[in-house]
């Protein structure tokens, strides 16, 4: 990742796209204020991202607010191409909500893009101890265990055949990779989308495994 240890930026400015419906700012807040890497955050509305021309203009998208399911129906064919042509996406905690059975029809071509089923009717754990089960990975690289003070989410269907489970919670899969060669994916359980939720993410560990996620997604 080029990292730069006198806390300088890595690599040059990393575009990322948040998906928003009004309730991502937390998530866009904490990449802004990033001294380690060069975030440019972004919110954007469906109509932004539904081309794969549109996502070109980006290093990585972000999804995990709650209230974009009809957002992801719409961006959802363009985001699967453009992450299989080597896109980077990373998910976070409510994705499985926004995406799955809890709010309409599951939406296929973001299942088929996260490395966990996000099919399903979402299920969460209040207050748990993340712990770092594999950190030979550049997304928890350096990163330790850690308490989440409020929601996280994930997913009763697991992580996907052959995806790289990074970190769990109460031995659900809560730091999840992309299968190696099938591009670059990410879903985290934490709530790092809403402010109020993720204060107590955006220091720390959490907050490197955030960012590093967001970075290894972008390049």
């Amino acid at each position: 990742l080029g990292q730069n240890e006198e806390g300088g930026t890595a690599g040059g400015t990393i575009r990322v796209a948040l998906l928003s419906g009004g309730n991502i700012e937390g998530a866009r807040q904490q990449l802004a204020d990033d001294t380690y890497f060069d975030f440019e955050p972004v919110l954007v509305n469906s109509s932004q991202i539904d081309t794969v021309e549109e996502l070109s203009g980006y290093d990585a998208v972000v999804l995990g607010d709650y209230s974009t399911h009809g957002q992801l129906q719409a961006i959802a064919p363009a985001l699967r191409a453009w992450v299989e042509a080597g896109g980077g996406v990373v998910g976070t905690g409510w994705l499985i909500y926004a995406a799955g059975s809890s709010t309409g029809s599951p939406i296929a071509d973001i299942d088929a893009i996260i490395p966990v089923n996000t099919s399903v009717y979402y299920s969460y754990l209040y207050s748990p101890s993340v712990t770092i089960t594999d950190g030979s990975h550049p997304v928890t690289d350096g990163v330790s265990n850690f308490s989440v003070s409020d929601y996280a989410e994930y997913s009763s269907g697991g992580a996907d055949s052959g995806a790289l489970v990074l970190g769990t919670a109460n031995g659900r899969p809560m730091v999840v990779a992309g299968e190696p060669g099938t591009g670059r994916s990410v879903y985290l359980g934490p709530v790092y989308s809403l402010s109020h939720y993720s204060s107590g993410l955006q220091s720390g560990p959490a907050d490197r495994l955030f960012e590093q996620a967001v970075a290894w997604a972008a390049c």
